[in-house]
């Protein structure tokens, strides 16, 4: 099956408008993720969502060289009183089959003004999935504080090779 036919396969429960969710935003640096607004799951059924953040340099001063970040994924409660998990939500490898709640993503260099989709660690993660835990309920997926590990290396430009003269030393 092509990687068209496969995105197109797994994404058929999940609506075909999507909506831009922040998951960091600091210095002009951002970290986005682009989600279906909703999705739809029958009893005893998995709805996967073939997604993956997206790394913004919104005019920093410098290039980011590379980023690296691990992004968590918490499971749908009900947005009834009771707050029972309706819905289990983990990062999936469609093609070994096996999930993992937390994924760590890398990215390439990204100039100022650029914006660059980063990959997972394990290249085979390339899917959120959401299975059903209950016969029917409503809630709201949760992605604040699903960031975690942030490392981002700035590239300084061409250092200046002058020396510069500092303070006067004086000891004794």
């Amino acid at each position: 099956m092509s990687k068209i036919a496969e995105e197109r396969f797994s994404n058929r429960d999940a609506s075909p408008v999507t909506e831009i969710f922040t998951l960091f935003n600091q210095n002009n640096i951002r970290i986005t993720l682009e989600l279906p607004t909703a999705v739809q799951i029958n009893l005893n059924q998995h709805v996967g969502y073939t997604c993956a953040p997206v790394l913004h340099n919104d005019n920093a001063i410098f290039p980011i060289d590379s980023a690296e970040f691990s992004v968590t994924l918490s499971d749908v409660k009900s947005d009834g009183g009771s707050r029972n998990v309706i819905a289990n939500v983990v990062w999936w490898d469609p093609i070994r089959m096996k999930a993992k709640p937390a994924i760590t993503f890398t990215c390439a260099p990204v100039s100022a003004g650029q914006s660059i989709q980063c990959t997972p660690s394990d290249k085979g993660y390339t899917q959120m999935r959401w299975g059903t835990t209950v016969s029917n309920g409503e809630g709201k997926q949760k992605l604040e504080n699903s960031l975690d590990q942030l490392k981002i290396s700035y590239s300084p430009g061409n250092p200046s090779s002058e020396t510069v003269d500092g303070p006067d030393i004086t000891i004794g």
